[in-house]
């Protein structure tokens, strides 16, 4: 019983611990993120999504968004543009950025991802992605979660 009874003590304290160890991995790939947008901004003078010559310096398609008057191209306006979710257009700069991070070498994934499955997910599903407007925010990394 004393032995159970340390061992609920144990598991008791531990969880705040859980926790904390959570919120410094999350402030860790949140660095790591930001850190590679500023070393492709550094080596391409462009954001990852938003690169004119990425298309054809990495073979990707363009950047295009999807509208009611056809297909349109935000690229070097020096945003990312593009909502943190939107699933009619797989090839927004929001999604993009990735692939571009990736194909540098920046960030370590699947370069064929397109679209939403391109956005980073932790172990324990929370999802990164780029928003050009969000909380009221303008330019942001935002997390699920």
């Amino acid at each position: 019983m004393a032995i159970l009874g340390v061992m609920f003590l144990f598991a008791l304290k531990g969880a705040p611990l859980i926790s904390s160890m959570r919120a410094f991995v999350m402030g860790r790939q949140i660095y790591q993120y930001q850190s590679a947008v500023l070393h492709y901004q550094a080596d391409y003078q462009a954001l990852p999504g938003d690169d004119e010559a990425a298309p054809e310096r990495w073979g990707r398609p363009p950047s295009l968004f999807h509208t009611t008057n056809g297909n349109v191209s935000f690229m070097s306006d020096g945003k990312i543009d593009g909502l943190l979710s939107d699933p009619l257009n797989a090839t927004g700069e929001q999604y993009l950025a990735w692939q571009d991070l990736r194909l540098g070498g920046y960030v370590d994934g699947d370069v064929k991802l397109v679209g939403q499955s391109a956005q980073p997910e932790t172990r324990t599903g929370v999802i990164f992605g780029f928003a050009e407007d969000n909380l009221g925010l303008q330019q942001v990394l935002c997390l699920s979660k």
